[in-house]
């Protein structure tokens, strides 16, 4: 699993965890959370961090929840997330996309030159992409809002 966030002041770095390793409440906190926040703290200073996430278990655990409450400025609570999340996070509709398709350009024979492939195209992927995607996050909440939480992938 590979754990990445993204504002209009920078991107986080890439965060990998150990293969095999089945993503749970606990270790999303102590192998993502806790290593990520103070890295983003540092990239968006001076703003209120907004933190966004999709329904998985480990992001929807209380555990988590009452972590990120202490930790984050701006917490979207889990009971207040759309029906159809994916459609609002520019991480799925937009970043994780462009970044498997050029991830995939190249050939990677070994976890650790697919590990390398995905840090240098990361790197690679330009703050105006990254501004352009997070931009079209307003017009899709509204088709969500039109379409009852319904998918709006055809819309677009």
């Amino acid at each position: 699993m590979v754990w990445a966030g993204v504002s209009q002041r920078g991107k986080t770095a890439i965060i990998f965890c150990e293969e095999g390793n089945k993503i749970n409440a606990e270790s999303y906190r102590e192998d993502i959370l806790k290593v990520a926040l103070p890295k983003m703290k540092r990239v968006f200073r001076g703003t209120p961090l907004v933190f966004q996430q999709d329904n998985a278990p480990s992001h929807r655990a209380k555990s988590t929840q009452d972590y990120l409450k202490e930790k984050v400025s701006d917490l979207i609570d889990s009971d207040r997330w759309p029906a159809n999340s994916p459609d609002l996070n520019p991480m799925d509709y937009s970043v994780w996309g462009a970044l498997k398709k050029k991830v995939y350009r190249s050939s990677s024979s070994t976890t650790e030159d697919l590990k390398a492939a995905i840090v240098k195209e990361w790197r690679a992927l330009s703050q105006d992409f990254i501004d352009n995607a997070i931009l079209q996050w307003r017009k899709r909440l509204r088709l969500v809002i039109q379409q009852n939480d319904g998918h709006i992938e055809h819309l677009l």
